[in-house]
């Protein structure tokens, strides 16, 4: 395995951090970064289990005139969606050159507010 995709579930684990004053009991995750040029997609995975009901999804989306974010969707791995963890991906698309932030949270099935939060900046440079 790669030694950055090794890493993910260690960033998953490893919960560090304190939320803001509204989101008292959330607990943040490294901040991520993504890399695109315009016109190009790209991004990460977090860990994810769909059968258990809990949601990763966008909190603060990037802005759109320098990144569209897609929707954060399951990776379809048979046998893995339906048990253990599975896989999701946090993806953006480049529009135009600049820097944005987004957030994305990790929601219980019903909760109005997430577990867990992964601060994003989005760095979208000119082909």
């Amino acid at each position: 395995m790669h030694r950055a995709a090794a890493s993910v579930p260690l960033a998953l684990c490893a919960l560090l951090g304190l939320a803001p004053a509204a989101l008292a009991r959330t607990t943040t995750l490294t901040p991520r970064e993504i890399r695109v040029a315009v016109g190009d997609e790209a991004g990460f995975m977090l860990l994810s289990n769909a059968r258990s009901g809990h949601r990763w999804r966008w909190i603060s989306a990037p802005n759109r005139r320098i990144a569209r974010p897609l929707p954060v969707q399951q990776i379809p791995m048979n046998d893995i969606v339906n048990g253990p963890a599975g896989r999701v991906t946090v993806y953006v698309v480049g529009r135009a050159p600049g820097s944005t932030r987004g957030v994305v949270g990790y929601f219980a099935p019903g909760a109005s507010k997430p577990s867990k939060l992964v601060r994003i900046r989005v760095v979208v440079r000119a082909h």
